[in-house]
């Protein structure tokens, strides 16, 4: 199997990345919660429109990676991500699924 060995590497490489980055999450789809899941939340890309001389509306946007294997329904069914899905951090922070740019998943 001439894929084994990357395949081994991207394991070891998620697993230190989880360690390491990890952030747990209650993640909520149509019908029903996975109270604790561990994603890896990327840097955020950035938009700041100054809507006047008050103030500014400012919109991040994030990638988080999450291991299939652990985003499944309570049946044990894997589940996509879709638009109306919730990630919400411990300290309340709120981020709802969004479909990405045509080169990202």
């Amino acid at each position: 199997m001439p894929n084994a060995p990357a395949l081994t590497l991207q394991k070891l490489l998620w697993r230190t990345l989880l360690k390491t980055r990890g952030v747990l999450v209650t993640y909520k789809a149509t019908g029903f919660v996975i109270a604790e899941l561990k994603v890896v939340f990327t840097r955020p890309g950035e938009d700041q429109v100054d809507m006047s001389d008050n103030f500014s509306l400012v919109s991040k946007q994030w990638d988080v990676l999450i291991d299939p294997a652990t985003l499944v329904n309570p049946t044990g069914t894997p589940i996509e991500p879709e638009l109306g899905h919730v990630i919400t951090k411990l300290d309340g922070t709120v981020y709802r699924v969004q479909s990405g740019d045509g080169s990202r998943n």
